[in-house]
């Protein structure tokens, strides 16, 4: 056994001892003999827990020294738990861990898993680990505290148990911002309109607006905040009445048409009527006034939006003499003969004695396609998306040959009129005139496309009525488009399909040939029932369609127009 003798003290190195009694007798020269007795005790191997307890957790079984593997679950709003233990040996020691991290009370709790262990250590070294498996649900809170539409007042105080709403606004009022904020920080938001997903600014259309507002919470939660918006229509502010005359025969008829501002009035159609005063006459839901008393009448156009706006006109209505000619009753329109095609032609898909040649379409064409790609995109318009011709539509509106109304809309399915298609002919083609016309026609001159009209007239495009009037105001039907068409392109250079085009209600329709010629060429087709239906208004897509297939007819330029989408 080593010792050390160290100013009076004798200090002994006994080493590893065993477990019970150790007797140590020193004998020293001149001295009594010393005796030390020293028991020696094991080190204690208890690294259990007598008690554990967490604050607001109830655990999944009782707390047992044996156990050592625990689960809880806890609502969203337990965010924090006091850890509380014992150690079954007074000399053991604890530590107190957070997933794998040494941590001290109060403990966070995290949405999701939290492990909280108890690591003891016994007296001899030896270690046992307790854990808490705690499992914080996610917040269920879907709620909003804040919602505004800019522009907008809502017929209610937001309040978060108030999930729908409403609010009406005047027609100006074409878009809103809409800000909102979540009550949960953790929640999500996802904004709708009529449906579909859609971000700020809002564009209003007119009527029915659906803004929906889809909150998720963290724990998967869901509510809706509905406000439907509504916006009014842009009423009728005025009629003007017009006529080709305002005098007429008894037994005539005389056709009346009516222009309603503004021009972005939502519903511009009319309700005719007739005031007699010294005449009497009758006057149909297309304008059409039939004199059967001589005298004076009234005719008046009411707007149909409610606006209470009425135009009118005054004519007169005189009794035949034996000396007067008869007019026919309603006239009809007079069919131009197509300009004949100039020989030795070649291969040229338009009418060059209407077209300065195909050359100067693609010209144009390409003209209008660089100035598109110039420009800032165009504005879509927002009832297209999905129609059958939205890339029509959207092609034609790149090439700024035709816009939407106001509102942003474009509708596709509605009318055009008889100027509206002439005046895209010649912005497509540009026509290059002529001098074909055997007659003035009377009622274009103060119309907002007689240039446009003239233009066409010269080149043989277009021809009058019976009274040398064309009815610029009047809906196109499908055989009148056709037929202006056809004075565009050179039909005698088409690749015909002699499958096609066999309509079975072309018998009464003056525009047969033509409308056979271009359908075996593959610019226009038929309904589903194997009918044209040639006598049918025309639609705003319908009218596109045509002249694109019309256009894409000459390969260079279907290329320049692909290039376009």
């Amino acid at each position: 056994m080593d010792y050390a003798i160290d100013a009076g003290n004798i200090v002994f190195y006994a080493g590893k001892l065993q477990t019970g009694r150790h007797t140590l007798i020193i004998t020293a020269s001149g001295y009594a003999d010393a005796t030390v007795i020293q028991d020696v005790n094991a080190l204690s191997a208890n690294a259990a827990l007598s008690s554990l307890n967490l604050s607001d957790v109830t655990l999944d079984q009782t707390v047992s020294g044996n156990v050592y593997v625990y689960t809880a679950a806890v609502t969203n709003d337990v965010s924090v738990t006091t850890v509380t233990y014992t150690t079954a040996d007074s000399h053991a020691t604890a530590v107190l861990k957070l997933n794998g991290v040494p941590v001290n009370n109060p403990v966070p709790l995290s949405v999701g898993s939290n492990v909280i262990s108890v690591v003891v250590t016994a007296q001899d070294g030896t270690m046992k680990s307790y854990s808490v498996t705690v499992t914080r649900a996610g917040s269920s809170n879907a709620a909003l505290s804040l919602l505004n539409l800019s522009d907008i007042t809502l017929d209610q105080t937001v309040s978060a148990n108030t999930y729908a709403y409403t609010a009406t606004v005047p027609n100006s009022v074409t878009l809103t911002t809409a800000t909102y904020t979540t009550t949960d920080i953790h929640a999500t938001a996802v904004m709708s309109l009529n449906g579909e997903p859609v971000n700020n600014p809002i564009s209003l259309n007119v009527g029915s607006n659906i803004i929906n507002f889809v909150v998720t919470a963290q724990d998967g939660t869901a509510k809706t905040y509905t406000v439907s918006v509504t916006r009014e229509p842009q009423l009728v502010t005025a009629i003007t009445v017009s006529s080709t005359s305002t005098t007429m025969y008894v037994g005539d008829t005389l056709q009346f048409g009516a222009n309603a501002a503004p021009d972005n009035a939502t519903d511009k159609t009319v309700i005719w009527s007739v005031v007699p005063s010294t005449g009497i006459a009758t006057i149909n839901d297309d304008g059409v006034l039939v004199a059967t008393q001589a005298g004076i009448v009234t005719v008046q156009a009411t707007a149909h939006d409610g606006s209470g706006v009425v135009g009118s006109s005054v004519v007169t209505i005189d009794t035949r003499s034996s000396n007067d000619d008869i007019q026919p009753a309603i006239p009809k329109l007079e069919t131009v003969p197509s300009p004949s095609p100039t020989p030795n032609r070649g291969t040229d898909v338009f009418n060059s004695d209407v077209v300065k040649g195909d050359s100067n379409v693609v010209k144009n064409i390409e003209t209008r396609i660089q100035e598109a790609n110039k420009a800032s995109d165009a504005v879509n318009p927002s009832d297209t998306k999905g129609h059958w011709a939205e890339r029509t539509i959207t092609t034609f509106v790149k090439l700024h040959v035709i816009d939407g109304y106001d509102d942003g809309t474009f509708k596709p399915d509605g009318n055009i009129t008889r100027a509206e298609f002439a005046v895209i002919l010649n912005r497509v083609f540009d026509l290059k005139g002529g001098d074909n016309p055997s007659t003035t026609l009377k009622d274009i001159d103060r119309h907002w496309a007689k240039d446009a009209l003239k233009k066409l007239q010269d080149a043989g495009v277009i021809g009058g009525y019976d009274d040398d009037t064309f009815k610029p105001d009047n809906t196109i039907t499908r055989e009148e488009m056709v037929i202006m068409l056809s004075r565009v392109v050179n039909l005698n250079n088409l690749e015909k399909d002699a499958t096609k085009g066999n309509f079975t209600d072309l018998k009464d329709s003056y525009a047969a040939n033509e409308i056979k010629a271009l359908a075996q060429a593959g610019v226009i087709s038929g309904e589903a029932d194997g009918k044209f239906d040639a006598e049918r208004n025309a639609t705003r897509a319908e009218a596109l369609q045509i002249i694109l297939k019309a256009l894409e007819l000459n390969p260079q330029l279907k290329t320049l127009l692909d290039s376009l989408n």
